[in-house]
């Protein structure tokens, strides 16, 4: 599947995230689309949603509604969850054709005082409610719009030859009355401009930088990341990198990874739909991740991964390291190991892993008494299936691998 993603500002009625470019936020995943549709509760009342698409060419779909200036979910559904009618059929149902030509879906919005659940009119199928309540956040005050965002991600879509993500046309948003579910003309999308939360974005991602311990060893915590237009079906470790040029030093890592699918037909058979490794800017940007299928297993069983200049890359791939470049701040940077949608049975689940505990906003320093940290590092929890690494010299990586040596690619 092709996987680069170039910035779109409209597609369709919905505006246009990829995860590869620097000014979508909230550290989002390398090779993820985000398609976002926001609408005016306050100038467009009593309204509901009815969006209808095709199921993507990807890895995963999700969608997901969310107060805008909460960035909190109010409601969800994955791919596999989407219901479907005759003749059309969900490709990401195990067993189902990943090519199916018949792929149509519809889903509906809906507030919850106002729902037409029990009226005649739209597809009552795959139906999200929220609180109208939901979606005013208490910490801004003099609110004077009520906006509903709705997200769908594609993660590893194809990108066909003339643009369209996933390889399918841009969903159709519409709108009906309620609760007499009268079809209404869709309001252009008001802009969702994730940028506006960019100070709490950073706000938010700055104690991390506080878990850096006084060597260069990489600590890997679960942290929650609440109000960052999240996604349940992700789960991540967060890492603080400090001071890493790519130049004169680079990171090096190591970890027993998580099996994931090849073809759709093996999506009920992995311990996870998909992992990745991503760099994350302070601002909550990402610079460039690695997925799961780009990585080469070494004959142990794990992964090693040197993210450095491109001089290492040679020496890496001789000596069974993956590598990557380096392309995040040189002073504060984050490491994400994202796993989606874990079965629960997999031991290396990060579930596993303590949530660190909410900081105090804003965090005083340090937010986090050494006690907790000790506790709280994933290695704890999952030992060989948590990341484990450390920042060293190229010159130490050509000497001797930074002390971390692979045994070779499988």
């Amino acid at each position: 599947m092709a996987t680069e993603m170039t910035t779109t500002e409209h597609y369709g009625q919905w505006q246009v995230y990829p995860g590869n470019d620097l000014s979508s936020l909230a550290l989002p995943d390398y090779f993820s689309i985000y398609l976002s549709y926001t609408l005016d509760t306050t100038t467009h009342q009593g309204l509901g949603l009815r969006i209808s698409g095709s199921f993507p060419f990807a890895r995963y779909m999700s969608v997901n509604i969310y107060g805008a200036r909460t960035g909190t979910s109010l409601g969800a559904l994955t791919d596999y969850q989407i219901l479907t009618r005759h003749p059309n059929k969900n490709p990401f149902v195990a067993g189902n054709d990943e090519d199916e030509l018949n792929r149509e879906y519809v889903f509906n919005v809906e507030p919850q005082s106002d729902s037409a659940s029990d009226q005649t009119g739209p597809a009552r199928e795959n139906l999200l409610t929220y609180d109208p309540e939901d979606l005013l956040n208490p910490a801004i005050p003099d609110q004077k719009l009520a906006l509903l965002t709705v997200i769908i991600r594609y993660y590893v879509p194809k990108l066909s030859e003339d643009g369209h993500y996933g390889g399918v046309d841009a969903p159709k948003v519409q709108t009906y009355k309620l609760p007499d579910g009268i079809p209404q003309d869709a309001p252009p999308g008001y802009p969702t401009q994730m940028d506006v939360n960019k100070s709490t974005f950073q706000t938010r991602l700055a104690p991390i930088f506080t878990t850096a311990g006084p060597d260069n060893r990489l600590r890997f915590y679960h942290a929650a990341g609440s109000g960052q237009f999240n996604n349940a079906d992700n789960i991540y470790l967060i890492c603080a990198a400090l001071n890493v040029d790519g130049i004169n030093n680079c990171v090096i890592l190591k970890l027993k990874p998580p099996s994931f699918p090849l073809t759709h037909d093996e999506f009920d058979k992995t311990q996870v739909r998909y992992w990745s490794f991503n760099q994350g800017n302070p601002d909550t940007s990402t610079p460039l991740g690695i997925k799961d299928q780009d990585l080469k297993l070494a004959t142990d069983g794990f992964v090693y991964l040197v993210m450095g200049p491109n001089s290492l890359s040679g020496k890496a791939a001789q000596n069974g390291y993956n590598y990557m470049a380096w392309k995040a701040d040189k002073q504060q940077a984050v490491i994400l190991y994202r796993n989606m949608l874990t079965i629960p049975q997999y031991r290396g689940s990060i579930a596993r892993v303590p949530q660190l505990p909410p900081a105090a906003d804003p965090p005083p320093p340090p937010p986090w008494p050494d006690s907790v940290l000790a506790a709280d590092e994933a290695y704890i929890s999952l030992c060989e299936y948590a990341p484990v690494g450390k920042i060293v010299t190229t010159r130490e990586f050509n000497e001797n691998f930074g002390g971390m040596p692979s045994p070779g690619f499988a």
